[in-house]
């Protein structure tokens, strides 16, 4: 979403929490490179999850293959993320449906996130991409 915000001129600016190393760094020069805001990317952890998608056949859907992130790779401490500096500025709130499905840290900062866009009068976004192979400790909705 904020690769394509900014390919139409958007300002935007990606949060999220990545590993100190080359695969992470490569991520954070191709966001910039494409022009993207990453100054909000908090780094920590071990691991990054990556996806990928196979080569249909001509004219056949794509079928996504995940490497789920292993749990070195899920954690984020919600109390890390100040909110309302993170937000200082923004219109839009956006999230992906993955998120709260890597963790219940990350969906605890999701929701944490949404909650002080919404008090902030800023508007919130979620893209319901379900993936059933990342939700591995609960279901969606408990």
């Amino acid at each position: 979403m904020a690769v394509s915000l900014a390919l139409f001129g958007e300002e935007a600016a990606f949060i999220t929490r990545l590993p100190k190393n080359d695969v992470a760094e490569a991520c954070i020069q191709r966001l910039r490179g494409l022009g993207v805001d990453t100054r909000l990317i908090l780094r920590g952890g071990e691991r990054i999850g990556i996806t990928s998608w196979n080569r249909a056949p001509r004219n056949a859907p794509r079928r996504s293959l995940t490497t789920a992130p292993t749990a070195r790779s899920r954690k984020i401490n919600p109390a890390d993320l100040n909110w309302e500096t993170l937000l200082k500025g923004a219109d839009w709130f956006h999230f992906t449906g993955i998120t709260p499905a890597l963790s219940d840290q990350a969906a605890q900062a999701a929701l944490v996130g949404a909650r002080a866009a919404k008090k902030l009068g800023i508007t919130v976004s979620c893209d319901l991409n379900y993936r059933k192979k990342l939700w591995t400790t609960r279901r969606p909705g408990r």
